[in-house]
């Protein structure tokens, strides 16, 4: 699944450096997608909504609640870490990105919002795609119920979809921006929960180890 995440990425990236179809397609839906935006209000203000769940005024307390009670008051350690870790990292990720390629966001008339900074790759798509992955992985190891797993899983893939897709509807993104976000967040999640994982004595589960308080 990495290899596929990665190699995805890998191929919007080659697509946005070199001006490829993608990035041809991308001018495309992002002006046809503005003038939808000029005459369904509704649309816009729903993709508003959306959008400020993968804001930094809600994604930073999240990183910062989980990681203390993990550590103050489950005393995991490595699970407090994890998370911030994983956040710390992809931020970093993405800017670091951001600045060699240089992409400029989409430039329509009459444009219904604005954002600073560079376009590729999307900051809210990556950072939700890592910070709600991370806490996805924390909430699997702590639900043992296949079913509850499931809604889980569905719930942060639909969070993530949504947030995605609010920055394309917005047009303060391209479809190669959010999709090459997502793609390399959630990669960045597993590289993390490979590098957290304690293996246990007794099975092979991913889930990262708690630690016993001291």
């Amino acid at each position: 699944m990495m290899g596929l995440l990665l190699g995805l990425f890998g191929v919007l990236l080659i697509d946005v450096w070199i001006g490829g179809p993608l990035s041809k397609l991308d001018g495309n839906v992002a002006t046809r997608m503005n003038r939808v935006d000029v005459s369904h209000p509704l649309i816009v203000d729903a993709a508003r909504w959306a959008t400020v769940l993968g804001s930094t005024p809600v994604l930073v307390p999240m990183v910062f609640a989980t990681s203390l009670y993990s550590l103050l008051v489950q005393h995991r350690r490595r699970q407090g870490l994890f998370v911030i870790a994983t956040a710390v990292g992809g931020l970093i990720v993405n800017n670091a990105i951001k600045l060699v390629v240089g992409r400029n966001r989409p430039a329509v008339a009459n444009a219904v919002a604005h954002a600073a900074g560079k376009s590729f790759p999307s900051g809210h798509a990556m950072n939700s795609a890592v910070i709600y992955g991370a806490l996805l992985v924390v909430a699997m190891w702590n639900v043992r119920v296949p079913r509850r797993r499931w809604a889980l899983t569905a719930g942060a893939l639909l969070l993530v979809g949504l947030i995605a897709a609010s920055r394309v509807v917005l047009v303060v993104h391209y479809i190669t921006d959010v999709v090459a976000g997502v793609s390399l967040g959630a990669a960045l999640v597993i590289i993390s929960v490979k590098a957290f994982t304690r293996p246990s004595i007794t099975s092979h589960r991913i889930w990262i180890e708690p630690e016993s308080p001291r």
